[in-house]
């Protein structure tokens, strides 16, 4: 659950002079090329990509055509693209779930190694957030009543919120009982309703709850506070050295020449350096986060191998 890999947040004033110009590779590329999205048209995933896309072709001076392929948890997309021709001209969606939870899980027709990575270029966050008539005020008097064994109940909508919430109570000595949700927008509605005492959602479903005064954000469970209301703590900064995050990549069929994948990580990364496609990407609720092509594979890899042991932790393994 603890990242051993340096991340870098991205600032167009930061990266704007370190940038290097988009590579060249003979011929490359000379047509369309396309994005494979693992989620549904319309969600946080499949707009960010489109935005970045969008951006790359300024770059790549051709257009990119975005193609949704959705099912089994986020792992279709995944298998769609480890089976592509790796000439470069298919690419898509590498999110961390279907590349490092997902495999443990079920069978997939792929592993790490069956991709070559482009870039990393985002990070889900979550916090915890309770209904506006809840007793915990702040997230010293949660950790308290958690700490006391009391049960309480939360919103679970994936298995790494299962994840790190089985950690959490064994670090506090807790009873936290789980209710599982399809989707964030039903956990923030029954925090709402008072079914549950808190979940674990992010920005796009908690941020206009509390603004319009439903829900209280306690606590980011992130590494970092929210950049949409700063003033909120981690729960790290309450003593908890515990944090949960997810990300988003890009990778391209095992095989692709390293000139062509040069190509690629330069002009997204130059499209993610964009203060329009950070503003945009931000207001979906998704951080941009930029990782080179060496250092997502880590972070994936790493992700994967602990895992391994987390899953058996919720009894999933």
């Amino acid at each position: 659950m603890k990242r051993r890999v340096a991340l870098k947040v991205l600032a167009a004033s930061v990266m704007a002079a370190s940038l290097p110009a988009v590579g060249h590779a003979e011929g490359f590329p000379d047509k369309e090329i396309t994005l494979i999205v693992n989620y549904g048209a319309g969600g946080g995933t499949d707009l960010s990509a489109r935005v970045l896309a969008k951006g790359a072709e300024e770059f790549l001076g051709q257009p990119i055509r975005v193609v949704n392929k959705t099912g089994g948890s986020g792992t279709v997309g995944p298998t769609n693209i480890a089976a592509a021709e790796a000439d470069g001209y298919t690419i898509g969606i590498a999110s961390f779930s279907p590349m490092a939870v997902s495999p443990h899980l079920t069978p997939v027709a792929y592993s790490l190694d069956s991709f070559d990575f482009i870039l990393g270029h985002a990070r889900y966050r979550s916090g915890i957030s309770v209904g506006k008539d809840s007793p915990y005020q702040t997230i010293e008097d949660f950790l308290d009543a958690a700490r006391s064994g009391q049960e309480i109940t939360y919103a679970a909508t994936d298995t790494l919120t299962k994840i790190f919430m089985a950690k959490l109570q064994q670090e506090l000595g807790a009873d936290f009982k789980a209710v599982n949700y399809k989707s964030g927008q039903e956990s923030v509605t029954a925090t709402i309703a008072g079914v549950v005492d808190f979940n674990l959602e992010g920005p796009t479903n908690v941020v206009p709850q509390v603004k319009s005064d439903n829900l209280r954000l306690l606590a980011s469970v992130s590494s970092v506070p929210w950049f949409e209301m700063p003033d909120v703590p981690t729960i790290k900064d309450a003593g908890v050295d515990l944090f949960v995050e997810s990300y988003a990549g890009l990778a391209a069929p095992a095989g692709v020449p390293e000139d062509r994948l040069k190509v690629l990580e330069d002009a997204f990364a130059q499209a993610l350096n964009d203060p329009e496609v950070q503003k945009t990407m931000s207001g979906l609720g998704m951080e941009p986060a930029y990782f080179s092509s060496a250092e997502y594979r880590t972070l994936l890899e790493e992700g994967y191998a602990s895992m391994d042991s987390d899953l058996e932790i919720i009894g999933l393994k």
